[in-house]
């Protein structure tokens, strides 16, 4: 089995371990081991797939055993290609030395594939990363000075750029909510390690009793500048949160509102804003990401129109895992995340291979949805289960758009809707997920949708 994030260290560790094995360079056979032969100025596995020579029983053979290229890794049929830089898979035949799904210097791998990349995987280090998710860099962590604690631009750059692709924190577990007393009282989220203002703007007090919420609905840019301006309860490094961050309120296990009433007295049941700018699509940059806490619904809508707000501070600002997602390479492939510690089949229900290349994409109904993952075997793996919403939604990317998910480790994604688990408003009805562009909302379970399966992890 190889995942994709041990290619660029195995690549590493053959230059520095030295000796000549397949694709190594060689003026002679003498320069090359047994079992291996000199070919046009390189090492190669003598009469197996790989050395060029198509033998008995291959249909092709490139020179190399990887399935970019015009030949497949067993060489029994056709390559992917050659592939481009940063699209996250490593191909000898495109002259790349190693491919981190980006096309920049930072990260692992430098802009056109050819060399190791400049690091920057910390906010703060001055340089500007996507695969950290930073929109900016400014060689510091301090707030209010255009790039803000987490490296995000403040108070907005007003598109899709500026967008997290995904949580940076777990999604499922033990979640406390620890609320402080006084006139500006903060919440602190012992799960996500945010730090919530404890009310909607417009009310203050220490249940929230002192002004109206609904006067004081904003725009989206109004929002972003409030939060960006705010000082409270002494502290003034406030932002508007992301898509993310703010679903990571909800409560699905209730409605009207579906929120913690105790740590969020007074909010009211409409949606507020968050910092997301709609990716792809109609409108395109005039949408924003909105939350609604009656049922816990993540949509979009036009930035002009007036919603409540709520701000946070205090995000995780580690670096996150330069490859986020781990896939292995098998007939039953699983992912495996990084930031959330979930593991997800890495093919939609009635999909399979490394590539997700056999079957066909099924949809099923909610309870034949339920069945389905209670019942699956899948790598080996048996305690797989139907996703609650926030799990599905934490592997939607708001970066990108039809679909609206990590092609590289989530290939044939159908751009549709997905099953997560039920509804507490109606028991008839349960959560989807759509995946051409990532929002949640509920419907009756008799429908079909599309499937994948989670488990707990290791």
């Amino acid at each position: 089995m190889r995942c994709f994030r041990v290619m660029l260290a195995s690549l590493l560790s053959f230059a520095v371990l030295g000796g000549c094995s397949s694709n190594l360079e060689c003026d002679g056979p003498d320069q090359c081991k047994n079992g291996y032969r000199c070919y046009e100025g390189r090492c190669v596995d003598d009469e197996h797939c790989g050395d060029f020579v198509v033998d008995a029983g291959e249909a092709c053979d490139d020179g190399y055993t990887d399935a970019c290229g015009s030949c497949n890794a067993d060489c029994t049929g056709c390559g992917t290609g050659l592939g481009t830089c940063g699209d996250g898979t490593w191909c000898p035949e495109n002259n790349e030395t190693c491919d981190d799904g980006y096309t920049d210097a930072c990260g692992s791998c430098n802009a056109d594939c050819t060399d190791v990349g400049t690091g920057g995987l910390t906010c703060g280090d001055g340089i500007s990363c996507p695969e950290n998710n930073e929109a900016c860099d400014d060689n510091n962590t301090i707030p209010g000075d255009g790039c803000n604690t987490v490296c995000l631009e403040d108070p907005g750059c007003g598109d899709a750029t500026c967008n997290i692709n995904g949580p940076r924190f777990p999604v499922s577990g033990t979640q406390v909510f620890d609320r402080s007393t006084g006139t500006e009282p903060v919440v602190n989220d012992s799960l996500t390690g945010l730090v919530w203002q404890g009310c909607p703007a417009g009310l203050s007090g220490s249940s929230c009793e002192t002004g109206v919420a609904d006067n004081d609905r904003k725009t989206w840019a109004d929002a972003l500048a409030y939060c960006w301006d705010l000082t409270w309860n002494g502290l003034d490094d406030w932002y508007l949160p992301d898509e993310y961050e703010l679903q990571s309120l909800v409560d699905y296990s209730v409605h009207n509102p579906a929120i913690n009433t105790t740590a969020f007295p007074g909010n009211p049941l409409y949606s507020f804003w968050t910092s997301s700018s709609h990716t792809g699509g109609p409108g395109g940059d005039e949408l924003g990401w909105l939350v609604c806490f009656y049922n816990g619904n993540t949509g979009y809508y036009l930035k002009t129109s007036p919603y409540n707000v709520r701000c946070v501070r205090g995000g995780p600002i580690e670096p996150l895992a330069l490859w986020r997602f781990e896939r292995t390479e098998t007939s039953e492939p699983v992912v495996s995340d990084g930031v959330t510690g979930l593991v997800w089949q890495g093919c939609a229900a009635g999909l399979s291979s490394e590539t997700c290349g056999d079957g066909s994409a099924t949809e099923k109904t909610w309870a034949d949805a339920v069945s389905y993952c209670d019942d699956l075997t899948w790598a080996g793996l048996d305690d797989w289960y139907l996703p609650d919403p926030k799990e599905l939604r934490s592997i939607a990317d708001n970066q990108r758009y039809e679909p609206a998910i990590d092609t590289t480790a989530f290939p044939a994604t159908p751009s549709s809707y997905f099953w997560t688990s039920s509804y507490a408003g109606d028991t008839t009805f349960a959560w989807i997920v759509g995946f051409s562009r990532g929002e949640a909302f509920t419907l009756d379970k008799t429908n079909t949708f599309f499937v994948r399966c989670v488990r707990g992890g290791p």
